[in-house]
């Protein structure tokens, strides 16, 4: 250590200690607190209170000039996912796209998380229909409780995961290398055990009425890789304006879904971690 200091004046080398110190000290903080910390600081800087318990963390927080309701489990990643979708706007750019439409919508929300994504465009768009998807049932009833905080008991929420068919999929860890990484979804037997149940955009649109997708909103952890599969039937594009979705390059099926979506007559731009397509 101390070499590695020679180069620096007294001053300078107790500030380097004093920073190693600090970072071995917060190395030690489980993420989820690192999280919250970081929140509740981003929040407190523009004037938000916060209330909380043991579990989570309550506060209101204005969307295009009006409040809404959020409550985030601690001991999870809605702090960051709640940084990025609201504080950081990363669906700003799709209301941009949007801002033409009238506010009668239908928007199907793939991969709603705890539906912070859905409340976002409900800002912007109060009357819009929604459809979420959302596989976890931890998740997707904390999603139903931050909808029914803010009165929006009109939202659809499915406890369903999208896939190109209607299955049961489990989850598989034998491709690549078998670690963390390496887990994806696959379809179980019928004497397996699954973890949650499937279905198809198609199958939204017949069983919600919806003659047109306004906004489709696809982020399902790798998913989309058998969405947009060779085998799939993909026919539900033709009623779909505006997509965005989140695509895993470790799954190798970005040039295909960027094919498929030029070739069905989609401009493709991006946004962060968004490829948008726009007919």
């Amino acid at each position: 250590m101390l070499n590695k200091l020679s180069p620096y004046t007294f001053a300078e080398k107790l500030k380097i200690i004093r920073y190693s110190i600090g970072s071995k000290l917060i190395s030690g903080v489980p993420k989820h607190i690192q999280r919250n910390y970081v929140l509740t600081n981003r929040l407190l800087e523009s004037h938000t209170g916060i209330d909380g318990d043991a579990h989570s963390l309550k506060f209101s927080q204005k969307i295009n000039n009006k409040e809404f309701k959020f409550d985030l489990k601690k001991v999870s990643s809605d702090a960051d996912v709640f940084g990025q979708i609201i504080l950081e706007e990363e669906y700003k750019s799709i209301v941009s796209l949007l801002k033409e439409s009238n506010d009668q919508l239908n928007i199907i929300d793939c991969g709603a998380n705890i539906g912070l994504t859905s409340l976002y465009l409900k800002a912007f768009y109060p009357n819009a229909k929604i459809v979420c998807l959302e596989p976890s049932e931890d998740t997707s009833n904390r999603m139903i409780n931050n909808f029914s905080i803010n009165g929006y008991d009109d939202i659809n929420v499915l406890k369903k995961g999208l896939w190109s068919t209607c299955t049961k999929l489990k989850g598989d860890d034998s491709f690549r290398d078998g670690l963390d990484w390496s887990f994806r979804l696959v379809p179980a037997k019928p004497d397996e055990d699954a973890l949650f149940e499937t279905t198809t955009v198609s199958d939204i649109i017949k069983d919600h009425a919806m003659e047109r997708i306004d906004f489709l909103k696809i982020d399902i952890e790798g998913g989309e890789e058998d969405v947009f599969s060779e085998k799939a039937d993909l026919s539900w594009l033709d009623v779909v304006d505006l997509i965005a979705i989140e695509i895993h390059d470790e799954f190798d099926c970005r040039e295909r879904i960027e094919s498929v979506l030029r070739s069905n007559n989609f401009t493709i731009t991006y946004s962060g971690e968004l490829t948008i397509g726009k007919r």
